[in-house]
């Protein structure tokens, strides 16, 4: 007999053991799912393992199995149980996180029915019953489809020709038409301007950095990166480059970016330069994600691109992880399973010997870090592309530079330079990140912060009300 090691979805540290029946002995296999009594109740869950076993006294047997084919692999089988150990979760629940809810549901887009001649028939089958009254719905459709050789839709063929489904199935028991189905997509990605670009020549800095990233996808080794480039640098064409090199290879790759960056434009600069890449993002339905998600794990798309999700993308084999902004704090999920994703995408490549690129203008300190001790490599871009000149910053001081007038916010210095810019018929864009009318609110002659008196945190001060809170 044969035991299977089956992970459910609640917040609990490991598999349960369940009787696999004979009946099921052959679709039950790591990665697939399948339906288990659990307590009162029953659950869908995850087989993590099968072992054979002499004894299974006091075993409760898996019930029916829900997939056809494995939904996860042994590599992620795998990443759910570190990622379950380091953030204190239960390995169902991040099995379960791995996989969009379409997925989960076993969503489909909608489907339209195709009818087409099967090349050579309709020609001889019309010589044969020409003229024949009982076969005109039927030659009326094989005309229609000779005129239209990649097919119609079953039902505008039908209203087309005022003609019910009869004739159409009778020429499909009798091999002259076919019929398959098309998903219909409802991608708002779909439509872009995919026309082919070329490269364009890359800087010394970025020849740098690409050089680099190449050597280590072809050593086949894991390594990691942290691309800091300032704005403009050309980061993005590094991360071309690399995914260019790693799909010679025969390889896949994940592209992260923050849900805020994932725009047309971003995705459209991927499409043109390398056809069809696969989009997981919150705009899609859940039936065209998980279309999106079985043309990664068909390998009918090789770039996935998305949020922090997309890393559980189930591209095989992986080469390459790209980590727009690794610095965003968006890449860290809240909800259970919590994680973060730069963390999760380290802990992957090691799995897979991935390459892994770390991008941004302002790392985070655990990248800056890492880089300073030599765990991951280094790259830096200083110079933006074209030398273009980085805007001027100026960092003003609003305890030397203070407001002019009651109630003033504006430092004299700002206040002059959108005058003058005003003057000029030009505009000004103020960028007001922050909670409340005035952030921080200093004694005039101590010039401390005022505080909370319970937890020292600076006092913001709301205006309608009146009030520091």
């Amino acid at each position: 007999m044969f035991i299977a090691d089956v992970a459910v979805p609640l917040p609990l540290p490991h598999a349960f053991s369940y009787v696999v029946p004979e009946d099921l002995r052959a679709r039950v296999v790591p990665g697939i799912r399948v339906r288990v009594p659990f307590g009162p109740r029953q659950l869908v869950g995850y087989v993590i393992s099968v072992r054979a076993a002499e004894d299974a006294t006091g075993l409760k047997a898996i019930r029916s199995v829900v997939d056809e084919e494995p939904l996860v692999g042994p590599v992620l089988i795998e990443l759910s149980q570190k990622i379950a150990d380091r953030y204190f979760c239960g390995p169902g629940e991040v099995l379960a996180a791995m996989l969009p809810s379409g997925v989960r549901r076993s969503s489909r887009t909608r489907r339209t029915a195709i009818v087409r001649l099967v090349p050579g028939a309709g020609e001889t089958y019309l010589e044969q019953n020409k003229g024949k009254t009982s076969a005109r719905p039927r030659l009326a459709v094989i005309e229609a489809l000779l005129a239209e050789p990649q097919g119609v839709p079953r039902r505008a063929l039908e209203s087309r020709l005022g003609v019910s489904a009869s004739p159409i199935q009778t020429l499909v028991k009798k091999g002259i038409v076919e019929i398959h189905h098309r998903e219909e997509r409802e991608d708002p990605f779909s439509r872009l301007d995919t026309r082919s670009t070329a490269a364009p020549d890359p800087t010394p800095d970025q020849r740098n950095a690409m050089d680099a990233i190449a050597e280590a996808l072809r050593g086949g080794a894991t390594q990691t990166f942290l691309l800091h480039g300032v704005t403009g640098s050309g980061k993005t064409e590094v991360y071309l480059s690399a995914l260019e090199t790693c799909l010679a290879m025969g390889k896949g790759a994940i592209v992260l970016v923050p849900e805020i960056s994932l725009t047309p434009q971003t995705v459209e600069r991927f499409q043109a330069r390398f056809g069809e890449v696969a989009v997981l993002h919150s705009r899609l339905s859940d039936s065209e994600r998980a279309a999106q998600w079985r043309d990664i794990k068909s390998g009918d798309k090789r770039i996935a691109i998305g949020p922090r999700s997309a890393i559980f993308a189930p591209v095989e084999p992986l080469g390459l992880v790209i980590i727009d902004e690794e610095h965003e704090n968006t890449f860290k999920q809240q909800n259970s399973p919590r994680y973060h994703a730069r963390a999760v995408a380290l802990m992957r490549a090691e799995a897979e010997r991935s390459v892994v690129v770390l991008g941004s203008a302002t790392p985070s300190l655990e990248a800056w870090e890492a880089a300073r001790r030599g765990r991951i490599r280094l790259l830096t871009m200083p110079r933006r592309v074209s030398r273009r000149p980085l805007p001027k910053v100026s960092l003003i001081d609003m305890r030397v530079q203070k407001p002019r007038g009651p109630g003033g916010v504006f430092s004299p210095l700002l206040a002059s330079l959108i005058g003058r810019t005003l003057d000029r018929k030009e505009q000004a864009l103020l960028f007001l990140n922050r909670r409340g009318y005035h952030t921080t609110i200093l004694c005039t002659g101590c010039e401390e912060p005022l505080t909370c008196r319970d937890c020292d945190i600076p006092m913001t001060f709301y205006k309608a009300p009146g009030h520091l809170l």
